[in-house]
């Protein structure tokens, strides 16, 4: 039963992001105590008929691996391929990425951020995330 809700839930939700003008991608990547990387990624897309955001939870995955910025483009590429079922032509339409301040992430030359302009999105904006403590008011 949870399955078949699981994929209602994960065509809808691919559905809408395919549908979507622009999308945004938010991405961290994480090293627990355990030193087992994890990589969390989020697609945004703009509802149109409120404006308003809506961030859709992708995956949180087990990078398999070194966790540099060649693989976690591969891991993002598969995760927005498989789990949300979007295309080569939907993916062009991400128009900022955001992650934390690290380097495998940000840096102008060989991050991720710089990966995703090359390789799939070449409007994309990197950009640096923040927390706030006004997130979800």
């Amino acid at each position: 039963m949870l399955l078949t809700i699981n994929a209602v839930l994960e065509e809808d939700m691919g559905a809408a992001l395919r549908a979507a003008g622009v999308l945004a991608i938010s991405m961290d990547e994480a090293t627990a105590v355990d030193c087992m990387a994890f990589l969390s990624t989020h697609i945004h897309y703009v509802d149109e008929e409120t404006w308003r955001r809506v961030p859709v939870f992708i995956e949180l995955t087990h990078i398999v691996g070194s966790p540099n910025a060649a693989n976690l483009m591969e891991l993002v590429k598969k995760l927005t391929q498989q789990t949300a079922g979007l295309e080569a032509k939907h993916l062009a339409r991400i128009v900022s990425d955001g992650a934390d301040g690290a380097a495998v992430m940000t840096s102008e030359h060989s991050g991720l951020a710089q990966r995703i302009q090359q390789e799939i999105a070449p409007y994309s904006l990197g950009g640096v995330a923040m927390a706030s403590s006004s997130a979800g008011r």
